[in-house]
């Protein structure tokens, strides 16, 4: 009976270290567990002429296709990400390359210990110009498109 209740308090031991070991990894990480919210507004705007192809591939914005009497064609990004790592602010990529315009959101790579909440939208305004292919692709947003 003694050596159960010490392989019990053996095993609990290593527990508590193993948990301790964990929070020191993260707190060594982030500096500290304060949330600090950034506010995120960014836009690109592109001339449509020569783009027959968008490229949209994000992962949790929502994402709205808007038809605008514009003419250029604009890609807004915004809303508010909360975190406790200041390098995991996430940025829009945007960029034309031949007739195919690419559309992306850039999320700090690595090994992530933290916390990360994201509230937000990207928004792409296109004018009546003739599209061969639009390709959406997301992994937990909405996709809206009007008309």
């Amino acid at each position: 009976m003694k050596t159960n209740v010490k392989k019990l308090v053996i095993w609990l031991v290593i527990i508590m270290a193993v948990s301790f070991g964990i929070a020191a990894i993260v707190l060594v990480m982030t500096g500290n567990f304060s949330v600090a919210s950034e506010k995120i507004d960014d836009s690109k705007q592109f001339d449509p002429e020569g783009i027959t192809e968008i490229v949209v591939d994000i992962v949790s914005p929502e994402l709205n296709i808007i038809p605008s009497d514009r003419k250029d064609i604009v890609v807004h990004f915004h809303g508010e990400t909360s975190t406790n790592i200041r390098r995991n602010i996430p940025e829009l990529v945007a960029y034309k390359t031949g007739s195919k315009l690419n559309i992306e959101i850039h999320q700090p790579g690595g090994f992530f210990i933290g916390i990360n909440f994201q509230r937000t939208t990207m928004d792409v305004y296109v004018p009546q110009v003739q599209l061969e292919r639009m390709e959406l692709k997301t992994v937990s947003g909405n996709v809206t498109m009007e008309d």
